[in-house]
């Protein structure tokens, strides 16, 4: 033991180095982990309190996307049904225990060229109808183009101080009605309804959205499209319309180019025929979305392809988005109004 100790008393300085950098590890090594449990602990805590405010068509963004609800039977009431929920729809993990307060902001307008929401004119204010609506619930009714006060008609109100029920799983529904005329006119008015949610509580989100809808024409018969079903639109960089059909003739279908652009490699593969400029044109290097004609009474992107069921009965179109950095306005209904829209089929 003697000798032991007078070995450690040589080298007295080698021991207490080993014995500080032992002592400083295993202080970094807890404050890392104190570190560690504490960022959890607060990310649990704020994504928690975010998502007790939510809605089946409205977002929690920064950005005012546009949701088209499309239908395809002009016998359908373009009504379209909206809810806010106190918890994170559509799934139940928690509600806010207490009531849920808010306000709601609706505004009756148009898109513009580059798809921005716009204030109607006072000439469109003034002809305006009174078929666009929003109710709440079963009661408050507001009808745009109304007369205020000051006899002036108005084309924005807000619902004040909604209220949702805490301590269980509770919604507010609202019903955005639209003039028949935005399905069955031939030129519909394109108007939208701007909405805005504002709760009470800081902690929770704004949320948003600017909803319109639209009729969609379907082939009647022979060739049909159809966009490939997604579990979320938003997830994905770009979607598959499928065509497919019987028969011989031409198939025409459209798509909002300020949204989706067409897989090229589908323009120039050799195996395609296109109907293009009143003459068929097999698919080559040359071809691509800036050669193709845009529908007049859209403004959209037009294709005709040159189909005949006993060559080929079914063809995968492929159209990547335009902008990655707002998923938002690609969810799966949204999807559905970009492309295509009126397709035609022409049989021989």
């Amino acid at each position: 033991m003697q000798k032991v100790l007078q070995k450690i008393a040589k080298n007295w300085i080698t021991v207490w180095l080993i014995i500080a950098v032992l002592v400083f590890l295993s202080i970094s090594a807890y404050a890392a982990y104190t570190r560690l449990t504490v960022a959890k602990r607060v990310i649990s805590t704020g994504e928690g309190a975010g998502d007790m405010f939510a809605s089946d068509m409205l977002l929690d963004s920064s950005l005012w996307s546009v949701k088209t609800v499309s239908y395809s039977n002009l016998s359908d009431t373009p009504n379209v049904p909206l809810e806010i929920f106190n918890f994170p729809y559509p799934k139940r993990t928690a509600c806010a225990a207490d009531d849920t307060v808010y306000d709601l902001t609706v505004t009756l307008g148009k898109l513009n060229n580059t798809n921005q929401f716009t204030d109607l004119s006072n000439e469109e204010i003034t002809a305006l109808s009174n078929n666009y609506k929003v109710q709440k619930g079963e009661g408050e009714i507001f009808t745009f183009g109304s007369t205020d006060e000051e006899d002036n008609r108005v084309v924005t109100h807000t619902f004040e101080n909604c209220s949702i029920t805490g301590g269980a799983f509770n919604s507010n529904l609202f019903t955005l009605i639209f003039d028949t005329d935005e399905l069955t006119s031939a030129t519909p008015n394109g108007y939208c309804i701007k909405l805005e949610a504002i709760p009470d509580d800081s902690e929770l989100p704004t949320l948003r959205r600017v909803i319109m809808v639209k009729y969609i024409k379907t082939a009647d018969s022979g060739w049909n499209g159809s966009l490939e079903t997604l579990e979320d639109g938003t997830d994905y960089d770009a979607y598959n319309y499928i065509i497919k059909g019987d028969g011989s003739g031409k198939f025409t279908f459209t798509w909002d180019q300020s949204y989706v652009t067409i897989n090229e490699k589908f323009l120039q593969n050799p195996d395609v025929t296109f109907y293009i400029g009143g003459r068929n044109v097999t698919g080559n290097d040359s071809l691509n979305e800036d050669a193709l004609s845009t529908n007049a009474e859209t403004g959209w992107k037009e294709l005709t392809l040159v189909v005949n069921s006993r060559e080929k009965n079914r063809y995968d179109v492929q159209f990547f988005k335009i902008d990655n950095s707002t998923p938002a306005s690609y969810d799966n209904d949204d999807i559905a109004g970009y492309l295509p829209d009126s397709s035609r089929w022409q049989s021989n």
